[in-house]
């Protein structure tokens, strides 16, 4: 089970690197992120900043709730799946968040709670269903039908 959980880690953190990858080239290419001479505003380092902001929180948030989600051999459906999908996208956001109010020295909780709201009222229209899609996609994969032909020795049977 923490093979899978931490696959889906992976994967998770995969998507939200894509996603931030995205939602970047977009800016740039729209032109909303350049100087007056129209080199791009966006460095390298910021957007590799942005990938370990994004992508690491996602990977620890994904693994845990995958754990949770399976605790005691249960065998989830596939709402609990989307729900796990939402609450990855949520408690990720919370997350980089928090740390955003951190590095900023935000001393009200009202600016956290404003500072929340903003995060998944921007990004939450895109990441929810990018969050979904990748986690059916992550599940589907998990319970495709695999059928591998029988060797001989399994056609035939130990013979003793």
């Amino acid at each position: 089970m923490m093979r899978i959980a931490i696959g889906y880690g992976a994967w998770s953190a995969a998507l939200a690197f894509a996603t931030v990858a995205v939602a970047i080239a977009l800016d740039v290419l729209g032109n909303h992120s350049v100087d007056i001479l129209g080199n791009p505003l966006f460095s390298l380092n910021a957007f590799l900043f942005l990938f370990f902001v994004t992508a690491f929180p996602t990977f620890g948030v994904a693994i845990l709730s995958w754990i949770v989600l399976h605790r005691r051999e249960r065998h989830p459906g596939w709402i609990d799946y989307g729900f796990l999908a939402m609450g990855v996208v949520i408690a990720t956001q919370l997350l980089i968040a928090l740390l955003v109010a951190i590095w900023f020295q935000m001393a009200t909780p009202l600016e956290f709670v404003r500072l929340n709201a903003w995060f998944l009222i921007v990004h939450g229209w895109y990441t929810m269903p990018i969050a979904l899609v990748g986690t059916a996609l992550f599940v589907w994969w998990l319970k495709r039908d695999v059928t591998v032909p029988p060797s001989r020795v399994d056609r035939v049977g130990w013979r003793s």
